[in-house]
């Protein structure tokens, strides 16, 4: 997908994935939010439900995670960086639904079936694609909706939000969502993973 970042190898996940959380505050600080609109589109795109489940992949300082709380739905964080996870919790003090664990999202232990919409806003590229895809798919129940985001820059400097929506199937078919979203219209395909499972993936 155009402006999402280059997947990184082993090596390079682990000798860089900790430098942010070395400058949190500064990090929290300088790093630009993500436009409520983003957010709009993202509930009427996923069809979460009012005060539904929410699984944030690499939660960072919050970025994503306040917007998510504000409208009402619980959010569960994961994210590796101690420090980054502690100016998240400082911001989330006023909602007690919003928790965020730190540790490896690959080896976290989740209830299966459990969350209505997993997101991940700019921090997909630091994980085990495979295995992150794969937790993931265990994690949400049937219907329930994988949203990636990015912040690719244009050629005028501006920053952009690019959005990838995917869907976990029930027994049925998957059907192809036609929604557009204010950020990005996407354009919809199905895929099997390697689960066997069909997903309905929006780029």
């Amino acid at each position: 997908m155009r402006g999402q970042p280059e997947e990184r190898t082993v090596e390079e996940r682990e000798r860089l994935r900790w430098t942010f959380d070395r400058v949190a505050q500064l990090y929290d600080e300088a790093r630009p939010g993500y436009p409520d609109e983003l957010f709009d589109g993202l509930t009427d795109l996923s069809g979460i439900p009012p005060g539904g489940r929410v699984l944030e992949i690499g939660s960072g300082t919050g970025h994503a995670t306040v917007p998510l709380a504000r409208r009402g739905y619980s959010v569960l964080g994961v994210e590796l960086g101690e420090n980054l996870a502690a100016v998240a919790r400082e911001k989330l003090a006023g909602f007690p639904d919003t928790k965020v664990r730190t540790g490896l999202f690959e080896e976290q232990p989740l209830e299966g079936e459990s969350f209505d919409l997993a997101v991940c806003a700019s921090a997909f590229h630091w994980f085990d694609r495979e295995a992150a895809y794969r937790k993931v798919q265990l994690a949400l129940r049937p219907g329930g909706a994988l949203a990636l985001l990015w912040k690719p820059r244009t050629g005028s400097g501006r920053a952009m939000v690019s959005q990838k929506l995917c869907r976990r199937s029930t027994n049925e078919r998957p059907r192809r969502s036609h929604g557009r979203s204010p950020v990005v219209a996407p354009r919809t395909r199905t895929r099997r993973p390697r689960s066997g499972r069909q997903v309905s993936s929006a780029r």
